[in-house]
Order: C-alpha cells, then structure tokens, then sequence
C-alpha cells in the first residue's frame, strides 16, 4: 500500500497496518476519523487492472483473532468439547442460515471463523469472507473452492456440489479443534484423497463414476468378483503420470475417525465427571462421522447438526445434579439464549429427550429450551425399593432416581446391541444411577459375562445407564436385591 490513507464520501481512514493478503484482495487495520473506531478495509484487486486509480473497498468490523490464531496461541493444544461445542453450534446456525436462501458459503476454515472479543462470551464467534460464496442453483461443477484440507471429495472429484460441502468443512474444523492439528493437511488434491481413504475407507463408486477427475487419481481394476472397480492409484503410479510426488505430512494418522475416540485422557478423580466427559467424546465422534460423511447426500444437515445430542445435551442433561463438569457445560452455551432471534426460529434445545431414537428433521422447529427436572418433578419419580419393601430417602439418593421412561429405552438399545458389548466402553465409573431391571442382570449372569466383575455399563444415545452388583463374585442367574447396589464401585478393562 503505497499511501497511509484511504478516502471515502463519509469518512477519511487512515491505515494503520495490513493484517492480510490473498488472491482477491488486501485487508487493512484501518482508523475510521469519523468516529475514531478501529475497522478492516478489504480493498478488492483490479482484475482488469483497467482502473489506476480508485478502488472498490469494503468496510467491515474488526475481528482481530481468528481460530487459527487461538489455536497457534495455545501453541496447538486442543480445545475442550465444552467450548467446542458453542462454536459447533454458532456455525450450523449460520449454515442454516445460508441454506435457507440457497448460498453455499464454500471456504469455511478456521482462519475464517473470527473470535468476537467479549470476556463474557469468550467462544463467540463470525464467519468472514464470503469471496467465493455462491447460489446453490449456480454451483458450477468443477469450480475451484474451498481451501484444501477442508476440501469435500465431491469438489476433488468434480461432481455437482450443495450445501453439504459446508457442512464437510465444519465436521473438518471440528475435528482440528478437538486435535489441535488438521485432520487431512493433504498438500495435493491425490493426497487428501489418500488420507479420505485410508481414514474413512473407499469411496462410493456412484460417485467415483460420475467425477470428472476421477480417472486422475483412480484406474478400474478386477475385484477378486471379476467385477470393474475403481481404486485409487498408488504414490508411484500417481508420481509416474504427473511427476509429483507423494508426502505424509499428517501429524496424526488416523486409520478411523472412532481413534478420535482415544484422543483426550481423561484423569478426572471425579467419577461423575469421568463419566460425564467419556459421554461427551463418544457423542462427538458420533456427530463427526455424520459430519464427515462421504456421500454428500447423506451427510447431515445444518438442522440436524442442532438438533444432534451433542449440541442439545440431552445425553448428559441427566448427571446435570452431580457432574459440575455437565455444569459448565451449560454455562458455556447459555449466552447462546439470547440469539434466539437471530436464528428465525431455529430454537437450541438442551433437554433432555424421552426418546432416544427421535428422528431429526431438516426443517426449522421452534421450541422452548427445557432443562433437567425441578425438585418438584423429581418427586415424581420412580425410586428403587430395598429388599425389604422399604423406600429409599428421595433427597439422600436424589442420584439413584429412575425414569419410567428409560426401561423402554433399554429394550430398544437391547435389541441394537449385544450384551457382550455392554461393558466395553469405559474404564472406570462410580455409580451415578442404578437402574433396577433384574431381567437383563439375569441374562447378563446367566451368558457370565458380568461373573467376578463389580459392574457393567450400557451407553445409548441420550443417556448412560449402570448396572452395578456387588464387588464378591456372582453365581450364575443369581439376583441382586439395589439395596446391595449403593455405592458399589465398577471397573472393566478396555
């Protein structure tokens, strides 16, 4: 910039340094005379290079941090999911936005996802620089977008692309602030392509027929069925046709997304708290692989992004009495409260949900935010009896109380899931909620998958709900009376 100071018919900005450059245009950190506030000047390139003097500029608000710098200032140590979580949320609404009125945003990345500076909303966020947005109905197939590690394989592959390319992106940031490192940093387009694979396996071949450049990064081949079928060309045949040549450079190689599942240790001495955020991981990797999907189509939307557990903590809203971890959990999203109109009736729900297999729905729903039961309503329910008939103390076991509705939760998660995979999702948990539901402790003896153990634990999609039985070894089929289960403590081993 060879002058310090810009002019307009309102106001006069004098520059105060340029804080950014690429391809369409300079960013300024400029100072607005007019009311002396500190703004960004976007002066847009001349393509013609036609008009010497004289530039179209666009004034914006200064966002000083972008994640990319929050990340860089953390020296790359990821977030927490409770503060992933807000920033998940603000941008599916913004993405539900844009779908809306047909605008596909298409260079969604962390660099473009600014910070508000607010101490009170510390994880409020924009999303800037819409160069490339485009209407949906007039996408063109094999344009150049999106930035490269967060390039959806659709783009790679030249098909016709919608909203969903967004949403890979979002899935792709999600997965860098939980890692503190790219997910799939391919420097080449046959290099992301490896990593897609080699992480998320093969690619539809609906697709891979239909792709424009797939034969570039892909040769038919027999399968052992003598059936044509497209796989993708090794480092050296890649090199042989195009002279590049192919470099690892992922800081973690993931062979699944669910090794995202072995990311975080969790050291809380807390057992509710470790119980808390093992939930948490589980349903964030869960929505990362509906995130990440590769068919466009069935990749989720910005709806069901909101209206997933993860960000309406239904699946610990229930441990919100015990947990402070669940606690602060909420307290990272309330001010998320006070956007309800700006998100046009897209309401954020953090409830908790009866049914854990409620389908989603893609259209825009309106609802009042319900939260974990009040004293009142927890008289109401249900409270496992002793041996002896006697009722347990609703305010001394206030953590033990069952709802009616989880045993038909139960029978539909049983009808999913084997009872020898109960037991292998933690390792270790103190009780947080007894269930009494002597059928399947019966079964579960009598197959002797629970013989000499201290518990079991059965996870489904809104909640995690414990079986525990005491610490001496159990005969098969034998029966526990809950007044044996309080306080009982589990381990099982991965």
């Amino acid at each position: 910039i060879s002058t310090r100071w810009l002019s307009s018919r309102t106001s006069n900005y004098r520059i105060i340094s340029v804080i950014g450059e690429g391809t369409y245009g300079t960013v300024a950190k400029c100072v607005k005379m007019a009311d002396r506030k500190i703004v960004a000047i976007k002066m847009m390139k001349d393509q013609d290079q036609k008009t010497l003097c004289g530039h179209l500029c666009l004034e914006f608000e200064f966002l000083e941090k972008s994640l990319l710098d929050l990340l860089e200032e953390r020296f790359c140590e990821p977030l927490s999911l409770k503060a992933i979580r807000p920033i998940v949320i603000q941008i599916a609404v913004a993405l539900s936005h844009l779908k809306s009125i047909g605008t596909i945003h298409a260079d969604l990345k962390l660099e473009n996802i600014m910070l508000v500076k607010n101490p009170q909303e510390p994880y409020r966020i924009k999303i800037i620089d819409f160069g490339l947005a485009c209407e949906t109905s007039a996408a063109e197939v094999g344009s150049y977008i999106q930035s490269r590690p967060y390039r959806s394989p659709e783009i790679i592959l030249g098909l016709p692309f919608t909203e969903a390319i967004d949403i890979w992106s979002l899935g792709c940031i999600a997965v860098s602030l939980y890692t503190g490192s790219l997910l799939y940093p391919g420097e080449t387009e046959y290099a992301m392509l490896r990593y897609i694979t080699e992480t998320q396996g093969e690619l539809p071949e609906k697709m891979l027929n239909c792709g424009q450049e797939t034969a570039k990064y892909f040769r038919r081949e027999f399968n052992s069925d003598n059936i044509y079928h497209w796989k993708l060309k090794t480092p050296e045949q890649y090199f042989q046709e195009f002279r590049i040549e192919f470099v690892d450079n992922r800081v973690k190689n993931l062979k699944s997304l669910d090794e995202l599942l072995y990311n975080d240790v969790i050291e809380d001495k807390d057992y509710a708290d470790a119980t808390a955020k093992r939930c948490d991981i589980l349903m964030f990797v869960e929505m990362v692989k509906h995130l990440l999907h590769l068919d466009p189509q069935k990749r989720m939307t910005p709806n069901q992004v909101l209206d997933h557990a993860f960000a309406k903590l239904t699946h610990l809203a229930w441990m919100r009495q015990s947990s402070s971890y669940v606690e602060s959990c909420y307290e990272h999203i309330n001010y998320l409260k006070t956007k309800k109109k700006e998100t046009s009736g897209q309401s954020l729900h953090t409830s908790r949900t009866e049914s854990p297999h409620k389908p989603t729905s893609d259209t825009r729903q309106s609802a009042q935010r319900n939260f974990p039961p009040s004293a009142a309503e927890r008289k109401k329910l249900v409270i496992p009896h002793s041996q002896n008939g006697s009722t347990h103390s609703a305010q001394r076991n206030s953590h033990n109380l069952v709802r009616p509705s989880q045993s038909k939760m139960l029978r539909q998660f049983q009808r999913k899931h084997s009872v020898k995979s109960i037991w292998k999702k933690m390792k270790s948990i103190r009780v947080i909620q007894i269930l009494k539901e002597k059928r399947l402790i019966g079964k579960m003896c009598r197959e002797k998958h629970c013989t000499n153990m201290k518990g079991h634990i059965m996870t489904s999609r809104n909640a995690t709900i414990l079986w525990l039985h005491p610490a001496q070894p159990l005969a098969t089929g034998h029966k526990i009376p809950s007044c044996q289960l309080r306080g009982s403590q589990m381990k099982t081993s991965l």
